[in-house]
């Protein structure tokens, strides 16, 4: 009797692990095409971050120039100093905030133009996913727990990230 029960398990085993691999495939890709996506999009976000921070960096300079400027007034009643050093320096913050400006205007609709990919990708992981618990969940009685653990899929996944970095 114990010999029967071994053999059912293992033939249950089997036909749990035909029936997920196929699955565990699809979560795979799924996830593959995500990351993809969303590294390009995350690069994309990140390059203009760095441009508007170079921008902010000679922005912030230009202001305490400014700053530095205005406090160097000499008495009145020895000089007056001309404004004209000033002037100079609002009209490059000004055309600084423009340029940052136009920079944000060129690259946010390219930005939210990859976002609905990355956004549609994650949705299909995600219904792989729920697939795959589904399945799983629908083995809990026939098997042990310990045979429905996901360190299958924790390993396939972990296999895709690897091959990506």
């Amino acid at each position: 009797m114990p010999h029967d029960q071994e053999a059912q398990d293992r033939e249950l085993r089997r036909q749990m692990r035909e029936g997920r691999a196929p699955l565990i495939e699809a979560v795979c890709a799924k996830w593959e095409h995500f990351l993809l996506l969303n590294k390009g999009a995350v690069r994309k976000a990140d390059e203009l971050r760095d441009q508007v921070g170079s921008m902010q960096n000679q922005f912030a300079a230009k202001g305490k120039q400014l700053r530095t400027y205005s406090r160097k007034t000499t008495s009145l009643r020895e000089r007056r100093d001309s404004n004209e050093g000033a002037a100079v320096l609002f009209e490059a913050l000004g055309a600084q905030a423009k340029a940052v400006g136009e920079l944000i205007d060129k690259e946010l609709p390219k930005l939210l133009k990859l976002e609905k990919p990355v956004e549609e990708a994650y949705e299909a992981y995600q219904q792989s996913m729920i697939a795959y618990r589904e399945y799983m969940t629908s083995w809990r009685g026939r098997l042990p727990d310990d045979d429905l653990t996901d360190r299958t899929l924790e390993l396939a996944l972990d296999g895709v990230e690897k091959s990506l970095r």
